[in-house]
C-alpha cells in the first residue's frame, strides 16, 4: 500500500468576469455576475501522465482517481489531506469513467481498451470484467438498486448487465452516434443517455422500450446528470438546460427545462413528462460535464472554454466560476455525495482539486448603469477574446442592441450571446451558428452553415469549399435543371411530412451533399443531382406541398445508395419536426448526369470525405455515420468560412514544431490541417520564432519522425522549456499534442508535460488509416475526445 499526503494547493488564477447567464424561466431579471472562485481546500498531484476521471464514494470519504497510463487510484479524504490507499492495475488504455456502486462495495471503470472492470475498493481486488471488446467505453453507471451496470462508448450501443457480465437488456443503440453519457434516474426506471445528438434518449428500464427524447440542444449533448425531481444536460453550445422532470413509478418528476418562448409551461409536443426550467448560456465552449450538490442546490459545469462555474439550481444565477482549470481533454468533475466539496482537476491535467462549492460570502452584484455593464461586458469579452488568439468583433446587431439598452429589461445575454459567437467573414458575420449578412441588398436574408451550401429559407449557398467566402443566392438558380430530363424514369423513394414541416426544400438538398459522398454536382430550386466518385448518380427533389408539408424524392443508380440517402434525410428531417416519421411510399424520377457539374472541394476529398470503403457492413451503423458527417462537415465549413473571410484570425490554430530535416512532413500537415478549417503554421526553426508563435497558437503539434530520436539534444527541447516558463509566468499554458509520422517512435527523454498529452498519428498505409488519424488530430485540437 503507497501513501501519499497532500494539503491544501497554490490559490488559482483569479477568475475573469462571468459571462451572462439565460436564465429563462426567470424572465425581467438580469443575472449577476459570478463571483471569484474560492481557494482550493486540499490539491495533490495524482495521475503525472494525465488525469482522465473522477468518481466520490457515496459517502463522500474516498475519490477514485483513472489515469492516461490506465491506472485507478483510491485516495482515502482526511479534511484538507489525501492518502493514496491503493492502485488498480488492469486497464491497457486510457481510465475514461469510474462508477461508485450505491453501496460503496464496488467501482466499476471503463476504458479505452474497451473494458469495463468491477474492483473491490476495499481489498483491491479485481472482482470481474463484465464487458470486454467495446469500441472504448466513455460512461459507466450504476442502477439505484446496484443491480443493473450499463456502460457506453464509442462503438454506438449500451451494454447493460450485471456486475458479472450477465446481460440484462437487449443492446440499445444510439438514435445518433457515440454515446457520450449515462445516467439512471433516482428511481431506477429509466435510463438516460446522450450522445452526438442534440436530445437525451430515455429507456423504460422495465421492458427497455424507448420511451421519450428531451431536446437539448444545440449541438451534440455531452453530459446528464439527474437528481430527485430535476435533470440537467450540458450541450456544445455551450449551454446548461435544466429541466423538472416527472417519472411515474419513481417518485421522481423529470420534466425538461423550458425554452424562453415556453418558460414554465409544459413542452408543446409529445414529451408530456419534461418540463423545462431554465436555460443557463454561460459558456464559450462545449459543456463536457454536469453535476449537483448533495442538496439538489447547486450545479457545477465544467466547458471546453477551460473554465469551471457553479450555479443556484433554482434561478441559474452564477455563484462562481474559474477560469483555465483544466487542461482541456479531460472531463473531471464531480460534486460530493455527501459534503459541499467538489472535485475536479487542475490546469496541468495532472493534480486533484478540491473546492468548498459555496463561498463565504456571495459575489457582489454588478454596479454602474444598464448601458455601462453591457458596453463592459463587451469590451471584457473582446479583450479576452484577443488574448485566446479568437477573432470577433462587434457586430452591428451588439452595436444596436447597446444602443437601445434603456429600453430593454434583460440585456446582458443577448448582448454577450451576440457578441460571443459571432466573427468577421468577408461579407458575412457568423453569429451563433447563424449567418447575418452585412450585405442585404447582395445575398438578402440571414443564413445557416450547412455543408457544402449556406442556407436559411433558401436564401443562400456556398458554391464550393474552394471559396467558402463566395456566397450565391439561391433565388437566382434556375427554376429547373440544367439540361432536359430524358424520357426515362427511375424508380425513388418518396417521403412526406404533413404541415407544418421543417427545414426548408434546400436544407434538405445541402444535408444530401454534406455527406461527403460525392464529388461533384448541379443544383436547381429544389433539386440536384449528384455523382460520387465512381460516377454513379443520385437525385433528390425537395418541394413545398400546398398547406406547409414537405415532400422528397430520392432516385440513384444505386439501390444501396436510394436507401442510404432516403434513410438519411428521413431522419434528420424527421429530427428537425420533433421525431415525426415521414409516410414512405414509390415514386420515379429522371435520373442522369448534368452537363454543367460543380466540383467538390477536391483538395479534402481524399483525406475527409467519405466513400464506400468507410461505410460499415451494418445498415443501421451506416446510417448513423452518414449522419454524423453531415454535421462534421457543416463544423468543417464553418470553419473554413472562419478562415478564409478577409478578417479572420490572424494567428494559427496550431503550431507545428520540426526539425528541420522534417519541413516536407510539416507541410504536409499544414495543408491537410487547411483542409479542415485549421491554419497551421511550420518551417519555424529559430528558437525565438518558436517561442513567440507558441505564445498565440491554439495548440502546438510536435511532428515525431525517425530524425528525433532523442529530446534533450534536439533543437526543440531549448525552446519547449522557454514556452514552458513564460506561458506558466502568464497564468496559461499550451496545448501540445505529439504526432507521429508513419509510427515513428517516441523520442528518449520526452518531458512528462508531453508524454501527458494523448498521442496521434500523421500517414499510415492505406486511406481509411489515414483518414482515421487526421479525424483524431482534429478531434484533439478541437479539444473533443469522441473521436467518432
Amino acid at each position: 500500500m503507497t501513501e501519499t499526503t497532500a494539503g491544501p494547493g497554490p490559490n488559482p488564477a483569479p477568475a475573469a468576469p462571468g459571462r451572462a447567464v439565460r436564465a429563462e424561466a426567470a424572465p425581467g431579471r438580469a443575472a449577476a455576475g459570478a463571483g471569484a472562485a474560492p481557494a482550493p481546500a486540499a490539491a495533490w498531484t495524482a495521475h503525472p501522465s494525465g488525469l482522465c476521471a473522477l468518481a466520490w464514494s457515496p459517502d463522500g470519504t474516498r475519490i477514485a482517481s483513472g489515469g492516461n497510463d490506465g491506472t485507478v487510484h483510491v485516495w482515502e479524504i482526511r479534511g484538507t489531506s489525501a492518502v493514496r490507499r491503493f492502485t488498480l492495475l488492469g486497464h491497457r488504455g486510457s481510465v475514461r469513467c469510474l462508477a461508485w456502486a450505491p453501496d460503496g462495495r464496488r467501482l466499476a471503470s471503463g476504458a479505452e481498451d474497451g473494458t469495463v472492470v468491477v474492483w473491490d475498493p476495499v481489498t483491491a481486488e479485481r472482482l470481474s470484467t463484465p464487458q470486454r471488446g467495446r469500441r472504448w467505453v466513455n460512461s459507466v453507471a450504476w442502477s439505484p438498486d446496484g443491480q443493473l451496470l450499463a456502460a457506453a462508448g464509442g462503438d454506438r450501443r449500451i451494454e447493460v448487465t450485471d456486475a458479472r457480465g450477465r446481460e440484462l437488456a437487449p443492446s440499445l443503440d444510439s438514435p445518433y452516434g457515440v454515446f457520450l453519457s449515462l445516467t439512471f434516474d433516482p428511481g431506477g426506471t429509466v435510463l438516460a443517455a446522450t450522445c452526438r445528438d442534440s436530445a437525451v434518449a430515455l429507456w423504460d428500464t422495465s421492458d427497455w422500450t424507448r420511451r421519450a427524447s428531451l431536446p437539448a440542444g444545440p449541438g451534440s449533448v455531452w453530459t446528464v446528470c439527474w437528481w430527485e425531481g430535476h435533470l440537467a444536460t450540458g450541450n456544445a453550445a455551450g449551454q446548461v438546460r435544466v429541466w423538472d422532470v416527472d417519472v411515474p413509478g419513481s417518485g421522481t418528476n423529470a420534466r425538461p427545462a423550458a425554452s424562453g418562448a415556453s418558460r414554465g409551461r409544459p413542452a408543446p409536443d409529445e414529451r408530456r413528462d419534461a418540463y423545462a426550467r431554465f436555460t443557463v448560456d454561460g459558456h464559450g465552449g462545449a459543456v463536457a460535464r454536469v453535476t449537483v450538490d448533495r442538496t439538489g442546490t447547486l450545479l457545477a459545469t465544467l466547458s471546453h472554454d477551460q473554465t469551471v462555474a457553479v450555479w443556484e439550481v433554482r434561478s441559474g444565477r452564477p455563484v462562481w466560476r474559474l477560469t483555465d482549470a483544466y487542461p482541456g481533454w479531460t472531463g473531471c468533475l464531480e460534486a460530493s455525495p455527501a459534503e459541499d466539496l467538489l472535485a475536479g482537476t487542475d490546469a496541468s491535467g495532472q493534480q486533484i482539486r478540491i473546492w468548498p462549492l459555496r463561498p463565504e460570502e456571495p459575489a457582489p452584484s454588478p454596479r454602474g448603469s444598464l448601458h455601462t455593464r453591457v458596453n463592459d461586458v463587451l469590451d471584457e469579452v473582446l479583450t479576452a477574446a484577443r488574448h485566446d488568439g479568437r477573432h470577433l468583433t462587434r457586430t452591428p446587431l451588439a452595436t444596436k442592441l447597446v444602443s437601445r439598452i434603456p429600453e430593454l429589461v434583460r440585456p446582458e445575454g443577448w448582448a454577450s450571446a451576440a457578441l460571443e459567437r459571432s466573427a468577421d467573414a468577408g461579407r458575412t458575420v457568423l453569429l451563433g451558428g447563424r449567418v447575418a449578412v452585412s450585405d442585404p441588398e447582395a445575398l438578402g436574408k440571414s443564413a445557416s452553415l450547412s455543408g457544402s451550401l449556406l442556407v436559411h429559407r433558401g436564401q443562400a449557398w456556398i458554391r464550393s469549399t474552394a471559396r467558402p467566402d463566395e456566397l450565391y443566392a439561391v433565388d437566382a438558380l434556375a427554376e429547373g435543371p440544367p439540361d432536359p430530363a430524358p424520357a426515362g424514369e427511375a424508380p425513388a423513394v418518396e417521403l412526406r411530412w404533413a404541415a407544418p414541416t421543417v427545414p426548408e426544400p434546400a436544407r434538405v438538398l445541402s444535408d444530401v451533399l454534406a455527406t461527403t459522398l460525392f464529388r461533384s454536382w448541379s443544383a436547381w430550386r429544389h433539386g440536384l443531382v449528384a455523382l460520387d466518385g465512381a460516377g454513379h448518380a443520385v437525385r433528390v427533389s425537395a418541394v413545398h406541398l400546398p398547406g406547409g408539408g414537405l415532400r422528397v424524392r430520392v432516385a440513384a443508380d444505386r439501390a444501396d445508395h436510394r436507401e442510404l440517402i432516403a434513410g438519411l434525410v428521413d431522419r434528420r428531417v424527421s429530427r428537425y419536426n420533433g421525431g415525426t416519421r415521414a409516410l414512405r411510399g414509390a415514386a420515379s424520377l429522371p435520373l442522369w448526369r448534368p452537363s454543367v457539374l460543380q466540383p467538390w472541394d477536391e483538395g479534402a476529398a481524399t483525406a475527409w470525405a467519405l466513400d464506400d470503403k468507410d461505410l460499415p457492413e451494418d445498415v443501421a451503423h451506416r446510417l448513423a455515420l452518414v449522419d454524423e458527417q453531415v454535421d462534421d462537415e457543416r463544423l468543417r465549413q464553418e470553419r473554413l468560412v472562419l478562415a478564409t473571410g478577409p478578417t479572420g484570425p490572424t494567428e494559427p490554430d496550431v503550431q507545428i514544431w520540426h526539425l528541420p530535416e522534417d519541413l516536407a512532413a510539416a507541410e504536409e500537415l499544414a495543408v491537410l490541417l487547411a483542409g479542415l478549417g485549421l491554419s497551421a503554421s511550420f518551417g519555424d526553426t529559430a528558437p525565438e520564432r518558436l517561442v513567440a508563435g507558441g505564445r498565440t497558437a491554439r495548440t502546438c503539434a510536435l511532428l515525431v519522425t525517425p530524425a528525433l530520436r532523442t529530446w534533450a539534444g534536439s533543437p526543440l527541447a531549448a525552446p519547449y522549456a522557454e514556452l514552458t516558463r513564460t506561458t506558466e509566468a502568464l497564468g496559461r499554458r499550451v496545448r501540445w499534442l505529439p504526432v507521429s509520422v508513419d509510427q515513428a517512435a517516441m523520442p528518449d527523454g520526452l518531458p512528462d508535460h508531453l508524454h501527458s498529452f494523448d498521442r496521434y498519428a500523421h500517414g499510415g498505409a492505406d486511406r481509411t488509416t489515414r483518414r482515421h488519424n487526421l479525424l483524431a488530430l482534429l478531434g484533439g485540437v478541437l479539444i473533443d475526445r469522441t473521436r467518432s
